[in-house]
């Protein structure tokens, strides 16, 4: 009876660490599931930051807690008493057998809610990094737009002065002002401008498919 005993014993605290495993299961592919709201670059590290830390919570039930489970089950289900006068083995080692396939069960599923969300999260990070570089496009072409308005600015001030000229030095001074802001005015096109303008449709154009879109 005392060996009888210890055996059910050693059935409920099988039990009872299935059960443990079974809730933390539960708990985990519940959070698998969830689709995490991802708006920048560091909310996407973050949340990759934490799947990390439950594949490390998952890897350490995996090679700790299940192989602990399963050398018990094998305690339970495989100890005997046996004298010539009486004998005693567990009677219901298959309850054992299916607590432990349950946990394998519910392991191989959370193995592929974990790829799944991984891709999710991959895919989330990389489209975050795509809207940045873009968001750093349209940054610097607002720079550059705002710095050509303000040269634009200056150059019909210029163009709309009246400048008293009196004498011939004068004029050829206010021609040669005039031509130099003249050939400005084609580099600011040819160059400054052709530049902006290609930077406004590198923006317009970029486009991030994957596992979800974004578009400026």
């Amino acid at each position: 009876e005392e060996f009888k005993e210890q055996v059910l014993l050693s059935n409920s605290a099988h039990t009872n660490k299935t059960e443990s495993l079974q809730k933390w299961s539960s708990t985990s592919a519940e959070y698998l599931q969830v689709k995490e709201e991802v708006g920048n670059v560091q909310e996407a590290r973050q949340q990759l930051s934490n799947l990390s830390n439950w594949l490390d919570e998952f890897k350490e039930n995996q090679t700790g807690a299940l192989p602990s489970l399963k050398k018990l089950g094998v305690k339970v289900r495989e100890d005997r008493y046996e004298t010539k006068f009486s004998s005693y083995q567990f009677e219901n080692p298959q309850e054992v057998v299916d607590r432990e396939t349950s946990i394998d069960t519910a392991f191989e599923e959370l193995n592929q809610l974990h790829a799944k969300k991984l891709e999710v999260l991959k895919d989330d990070l990389a489209r975050e990094e795509f809207r940045a570089q873009v968001e750093l496009w349209e940054d610097s072409h607002q720079k550059r737009a705002s710095e050509l308005t303000r040269w634009q600015g200056e150059f019909r001030d210029y163009l709309e002065t009246r400048e008293e000229i009196s004498d011939t030095p004068t004029a050829q001074k206010c021609l040669n002002e005039l031509k130099t802001y003249s050939n400005n005015a084609k580099d600011q096109e040819t160059a400054f401008f052709a530049a902006l303008k290609a930077l406004g449709k590198k923006i317009i154009a970029a486009e991030y498919n994957g596992l979800s879109q974004y578009k400026f």
